[in-house]
């Protein structure tokens, strides 16, 4: 299922197949007695701050595209004797080594080490070109969407250091203004004093006179 448009991710389903869907599958009989299995795989770009990613040992390329895969599923192992608890263990035990298990054969595939896998996907090129083709897809979006919030990331940051610089030219405007008042405030008091001093030096020039 495509949802690149909605959310960029990739949904694929998975059925446990039937006897008439695959003649491998043994048929089912009163001796034989088999599991259900139910599973979604999604996948999507992987968020650079994800912690399957941050916490993982393994060491990427830079520049090399990161996937998360994300499993649900739904098994019903028709053990009625065995407590469910139990059963819910083991299947998380199971399907987590069963996963890792999977991503060791996709990277043997990768190198060419199973050719009965490669037979098998030949077989099927159809859904897996689908697959390759939708994850490039994918890949181009994510790659798009991630340079276009950079710009967005710097041009906010230009913004913020354009903001900084104008309210501290604001700041220095106003301490300067503050200054200004201040040595207006310091010349009218002298002002204020200017006349006592003129009435004392008038008289002091009066004394002189007098004395002459």
């Amino acid at each position: 299922m495509d949802i690149i448009d909605e959310c960029n991710s990739i949904i694929v389903q998975i059925e446990s197949p039937t006897h008439e869907e695959d003649a491998a599958v043994p048929e089912e009989t009163s001796q034989v007695v088999r599991t259900l299995f139910q599973g979604t795989v999604l996948i999507q770009p992987c968020p650079k701050d994800h912690p399957c990613l941050r916490d993982s040992k393994q060491k990427y390329p830079e520049g090399e595209p990161v996937f998360l895969f994300t499993l649900k599923n739904m098994v019903d192992s028709k053990v009625s004797m065995v407590p469910m608890g139990m059963i819910n263990f083991v299947t998380r035990k199971v399907i987590g080594g069963m996963w890792i298990n999977l991503l060791k054969i996709a990277e043997d595939i990768r190198e060419g080490k199973r050719s009965q896998h490669m037979e098998a996907i030949m077989v099927k090129a159809e859904l897996y070109d689908w697959v390759k083709n939708r994850i490039e897809v994918m890949n181009d979006k994510a790659v798009a969407e991630a340079s276009r919030n950079s710009e967005e990331d710097e041009t906010k940051d230009d913004d913020d250091v354009n903001d900084a610089a104008g309210a501290a030219d604001a700041d220095a405007d106003t301490t300067k203004g503050a200054g200004m008042d201040t040595e207006q405030g310091a010349m009218g008091e002298v002002t204020a004093e200017e006349p006592g001093t003129m009435d004392e030096a008038k008289e002091g020039t009066a004394k002189d006179d007098q004395q002459q």
